[in-house]
């Protein structure tokens, strides 16, 4: 993945935009993005980043889910390809 950017819808302006040099973070593949949350793996693991701001929201979550409804969530594991269900919060 070369990059991933941000937008505003009602603007269309860049938000943001990885990776950033400055930060030394790398950009995601992303998996989901759901209720102001963008999910996503990097080569470190799974990621969880503010969809507004890019900045992470969590520093190990475990897991990146291609599917929430609010109320299950579905990821695939890196190491051995496991589809995992889960209850999420709502």
């Amino acid at each position: 993945m070369d990059s991933v950017v941000a937008y505003n819808t009602q603007t269309g302006k860049e938000r943001w935009t990885l990776p950033d040099k400055s930060g030394n973070r790398v950009a995601p593949e992303v998996t989901l993005v759901r209720a102001g949350l963008v999910y996503g793996t990097t080569e470190n693991g799974p990621v969880v980043l503010d969809s507004t701001t890019g900045a992470d929201k969590e520093d190990q979550p475990g897991i990146a889910p291609y599917f929430s409804d609010g109320y299950v969530g579905i990821a695939v594991t890196d190491s051995d390809h496991t589809v995992t269900a889960y209850r999420t919060e709502n």
